[in-house]
């Protein structure tokens, strides 16, 4: 039997075996999505320890706790569904220890003289800061639909949205971060 072939509720059904057909489902998933899962975890939280943190404890209680028609959601939706729980609790217990400075676009003073190498590596910069400014849903509605490239239907089991609410979040949330990077994006323009 083929792993690639197999649904992902049949992976879970092999998962939920003890033994060998059981580990071997489980590297077969953790092959497949781990890449995945450690960039979510990565942007989400912009520090590479936590991240690694956050992935592993992921891994973890997906093994413990994932099982046949547990739920209709993909596996990358529960891995990420799960990951995504673990960055909120993270975030929920640093929210006392956040400073103003955490917020300021640092850009360079070189009199706007731009290589084009060092412009979009300054753009991206850029856009990675202005995520950090939005909030942790819209944050992740954007890392979900332009960085990971999801569809609105994966987005939307992961949040436990509707599809059309899922559409309308993501078009909110790029408005949001539009209206911060507009002035800063002005000066590249100069």
């Amino acid at each position: 039997m083929k792993l690639e072939e197999l649904h992902d509720n049949d992976l879970l059904i092999l998962l939920d075996k003890k033994g060998r057909q059981g580990e071997r489902a489980f590297r077969f998933i953790y092959n497949k999505y781990s890449s995945r899962l450690m960039a979510y975890c990565r942007k989400m939280m912009k520090n590479q320890t936590i991240a690694e943190d956050i992935f592993q404890e992921t891994f973890i209680r997906f093994y413990k706790n994932a099982k046949p028609n547990q739920n209709k959601v993909s596996i990358i939706g529960y891995l990420i569904r799960i990951g995504r729980n673990l960055c909120y609790d993270h975030y929920r217990s640093k929210i006392n220890n956040v400073s103003l400075d955490d917020f300021q676009i640092d850009l360079p003073d070189n009199d706007g003289i731009y290589s084009d190498d060092d412009q979009i590596e300054e753009k991206f910069k850029l856009l990675m800061k202005s995520l950090d400014l939005l909030s942790a849903i819209d944050k992740e509605l954007l890392i979900l639909r332009i960085f990971h490239r999801m569809k609105y239907r994966e987005i939307a089991e992961i949040l436990d949205i509707d599809e059309s609410n899922a559409r309308k979040k993501v078009f909110r949330a790029k408005i949001r971060l539009k209206k911060i990077i507009e002035p800063y994006y002005e000066m590249f323009e100069k």
